[in-house]
């Protein structure tokens, strides 16, 4: 598990604060594979984020949907949902492994970009769990409703 910091902003994208998403994409992803054991390239990659981390993993996995196996989106903090459609033009549903799930603090703001990208052609599987803003609900839910 790698957890990277995002320079306090939460964003994810290359700002005046720090290029984050360059350090992630760039740098990071290839740093971990060349220096520990493990499984290189995107086969072997799950990107999953929470809240803020939400809103870059689905963002990341609409921007980079060759990078990643499957992304897990947890109650993203999403942006303005017309700020990802120019992540999808000239694609497909098929062209993304990405799964997402709302709840209680940010299931609309979610939901809204799901909305959206349907309607642009992108079905992104949604679910809403009426749970509080928490990682863990959503990973004990997950592991309940997976038999585990």
């Amino acid at each position: 598990i790698v957890t990277p910091d995002s320079y306090g902003t939460g964003r994810w994208e290359n700002r005046d604060t720090g290029p984050a998403e360059d350090n992630f994409i760039k740098y990071l992803i290839p740093h971990v594979e060349e220096q520990y054991r493990v499984k290189p390239g995107p086969s072997y990659r799950l990107l999953v984020g929470f809240s803020m981390g939400g809103h870059g993993a689905i963002r990341f996995g609409l921007k980079y949907p060759e990078t990643f196996a499957a992304v897990w989106s947890v109650d993203g903090a999403m942006a303005d949902s017309e700020s990802y459609l120019p992540l999808v033009e000239g694609r497909s549903s098929a062209d993304f492994h990405i799964i997402s799930v709302g709840g209680q603090l940010n299931g609309n703001r979610v939901q809204g970009l799901v909305e959206a990208l349907k309607e642009r052609g992108v079905d992104i599987p949604y679910v809403y769990q009426d749970r509080e803003h928490e990682f863990a609900a959503f990973v004990d839910e997950d592991e309940k409703n997976a038999g585990g």
